[in-house]
């Protein structure tokens, strides 16, 4: 054999490998999505780092996106996703897992910066001993087990770029939820991120919390399509119980006669719990927020961590009963330093409940069984 052919053959071998290395990482990091469905609740959920369905108001045969009760048709979430802001080397940086879009998540879209995890899978554990995916380390009745990262900034196993993403946090995050089919806990499911600043630099004044675009429809009656679909809802917060909600004013009623909310539940770095009632975290604070959808909108870093730091009006003169198109942001901070390879925990949950008839619709008594639910879901 010549030392030309054997060089040759090395360049082909090398070339194969290569290629072959190339279509294993696409398939590594292929999308994954998973329906909570155990309960009476069910809830979407992907490893790009999204919450829901964004497609279930044109396709309601299909998985739900944030449906209650289940099998009901009524819908009350477009989409939602993780942020994560901070000061990193200096400079404030934001990652966002969804934002303002008509359509919702595409691979590489702007905005939509976290990415499925090459080389992981969704795992799914079950607490009930007579299922196939039981396990003794299983929380509840239906865990699911989502790993996403947003440390790329071109999507793996390709070369598109992710549009507008180019200071990643360098954060791998363990996102698990879990679900139960107790009458008292069906309604709700925890979603429990593990957030781990896989970087070299630390992390300082950090703020995390939930983009959500909650809106209260029935997709099996509706007719409704386009911007039309969402302009027909309002919200409101609960400080007692931290949780941001929405309702149906004008779209669907009686057919949609339910809340869908996003609560806060807490914190835990080094053990330490970290909420707004608790007095040993003093100035952490939890920061409900919204505006009109692509209209008030934060349109770069510096924008959405200045409204990851700060409350919208939740006040009576915010005029909050009338519809309109209206996204939302539920942000806690800030943890004053997250070092490089340091974990934190943060945790929230997708609830629901029925609305009580009265006038006005969002009225005390209206929110009996929300707040029940809320309740119960926070001693969960």
């Amino acid at each position: 054999m010549s030392f030309l052919y054997f060089c040759n053959m090395m360049y082909r071998i090398g070339f194969l490998l290569l290629f072959l290395m190339l279509c294993a990482g696409m398939a590594e990091a292929q999308s994954q999505e998973r329906t909570i469905n155990i309960g009476n609740i069910g809830v979407n959920v992907t490893n790009a780092g999204t919450i829901g369905r964004p497609n279930v108001r044109n396709d309601p045969q299909g998985a739900p996106s944030m449906e209650y009760p289940l099998n009901s048709g009524v819908e009350h979430l477009f989409e939602a996703g993780l942020w994560i802001g901070c000061i990193n080397n200096g400079q404030v940086t934001v990652s966002t897992g969804a934002v303002d879009d008509a359509s919702g998540y595409a691979v590489g879209k702007s905005g939509f910066e976290f990415s499925p995890l090459p080389g992981t899978t969704v795992l799914t554990r079950s607490s009930l001993q007579g299922s196939e995916f039981f396990s003794t380390s299983a929380v509840s009745h239906q865990d699911f087990i989502v790993p996403f990262t947003d440390e790329f900034t071109i999507v793996p196993g390709s070369n598109q770029p992710i549009n507008n993403h180019l200071t990643p946090l360098n954060a791998r995050v363990r996102l698990e939820t879990y679900a139960w089919n107790f009458p008292f806990a069906d309604y709700f499911t925890i979603f429990h991120y593990r957030i781990t600043n896989n970087s070299s630099q630390p992390w300082d004044s950090v703020y995390m919390g939930l983009w959500s675009d909650l809106v209260v429809r029935n997709v099996n009656v509706t007719n409704d399509r386009g911007s039309a679909f969402f302009n027909e809802g309002s919200l409101g917060f609960d400080d007692t119980l931290s949780a941001l909600y929405a309702y149906d004013v004008a779209g669907d009623r009686p057919f949609t006669n339910s809340y869908g909310a996003l609560q806060f539940l807490g914190v835990i770095k080094n053990n330490q719990f970290y909420h707004p009632a608790n007095p040993f975290t003093p100035g952490f604070r939890l920061n409900p927020n919204y505006w009109v959808y692509n209209v008030a909108a934060p349109a770069n870093d510096l924008q959405r961590y200045d409204r990851m730091k700060n409350r919208g009006d939740f006040s009576q003169a915010a005029n909050l009963n009338t519809p309109g198109n209206r996204v939302q942001l539920i942000s806690a901070g800030p943890v004053n330093r997250i070092d490089a390879g340091e974990t934190v925990e943060l945790v929230f949950a997708a609830v629901c409940a029925p609305q009580r008839d009265d006038q006005p619709l969002d009225s005390w008594f209206a929110r009996s069984d929300l707040r029940k639910h809320l309740d119960w879901s926070r001693r969960t």
